[in-house]
């Protein structure tokens, strides 16, 4: 690896979640793979391309991401981009370099809602909602038992911070060119009743007393009793109620269950992120060993192999949450 400068990342968790330099494989392996997948589209940024399917080599050569150590204590981990290639102009920063300089620019704007510094380093509107996205996912919330921060190429950490709902939706705004969608005949109600329990869930509900509508006033909304996403499709025990709800002209779509928030500029879009997010807590925290998660992780494993009744091989491994037909 290079020892040049402007070539490192490095990302510390600390907190009640690490222990003697401990962490969970499923907490700092999704903090990995989601600060590459922000590089990778960053880089996609900068040569002004959608990347919705496969990274393409030329940028996976130039922007992989390789951890070269840790070190103790609260978990560091230093990740580094590969070596420079010889040229005539070896002081100058490469694409690669750029694009790590454009990172640091991106988690700084994203921690101090900074939406003009935001949309100047990411000027393409999906694209800039899909890197909030994966940022958003791995930064800590109120309450989290861990802290992130990043330092880029030696100068001081960096906190990262997740914004509000609100400060995320200025964030990633969608644009004005947006055709609102039919509002739906379903309506959502709050009922009281009795049900018999099992292990804090409900079991069978027996009697209601009382039902009044919520005023939620979706956009649309979406029960799925499969999930596909990456790969692999989901068969539900039973259908979920996603509602899409729109909100200073973003569709988002929140499951407090199971900690997934989902946006996008259509209720397709909103649909294959949550289908992606879904995924993606199935193979790092349903998959994982009890011991090595935490107590609100290992909460969540429970709820999500309950809910879960059978998962089949499905279509392209880097496909995402296009749900036609399977409902």
């Amino acid at each position: 690896m290079s020892e040049g400068k402007n070539r490192k990342i490095e990302v510390t968790l600390a907190g009640d979640a690490v222990q003697d330099g401990r962490v969970s494989v499923s907490l700092f392996a999704k903090t990995l793979q989601s600060i590459q997948e922000v590089v990778f589209q960053i880089a996609g940024s900068r040569l002004k391309r959608e990347m919705k399917g496969p990274v393409p080599a030329v940028i996976r050569k130039a922007c992989e991401l390789f951890l070269v150590r840790t070190e103790p204590g609260s978990l560091s981990a230093i990740l580094e981009l590969p070596e420079k290639e010889t040229s005539l102009f070896q002081d100058e920063p490469d694409f690669s370099e750029h694009v790590i300089e454009d990172t640091r620019k991106v988690i700084e704007a994203f921690s101090e809602v900074d939406e003009a510094r935001l949309q100047e380093t990411l000027p393409q509107p999906s694209l800039r909602r899909r890197i909030v996205n994966h940022i958003r996912a791995i930064a800590p919330s109120d309450g989290s038992d861990y802290r992130l921060s990043f330092r880029f190429n030696g100068g001081p950490p960096k906190v990262l911070i997740r914004p509000s709902k609100e400060s995320l939706y200025r964030l990633a705004p969608i644009p004005d060119s947006y055709e609102k969608i039919e509002e739906p005949t379903l309506k959502f109600v709050e009922a009281k009743g009795m049900a018999q329990m099992e292990n804090g869930d409900i079991k069978k509900w027996v009697e209601t007393y009382e039902v009044s509508e919520l005023d939620l006033d979706p956009d649309h909304v979406w029960r799925p009793s499969k999930i596909r996403a990456k790969g692999k499709l989901f068969h539900l025990a039973h259908p979920i109620a996603c509602v899409i709800e729109k909100q200073d002209d973003l569709l988002f779509s929140e499951d407090a269950n199971l900690g997934i928030i989902a946006y996008g500029d259509s209720r397709e879009e909103v649909i294959r992120e949550f289908s992606e997010e879904f995924a993606v807590l199935w193979d790092v925290i349903a998959q994982e060993e009890d011991n090595l998660l935490t107590q609100d992780a290992l909460s969540l494993k429970r709820k999500l192999i309950k809910l879960v009744r059978k998962v089949e091989a499905h279509g392209d491994k880097e496909g995402a949450g296009d749900q036609r037909g399977i409902n």
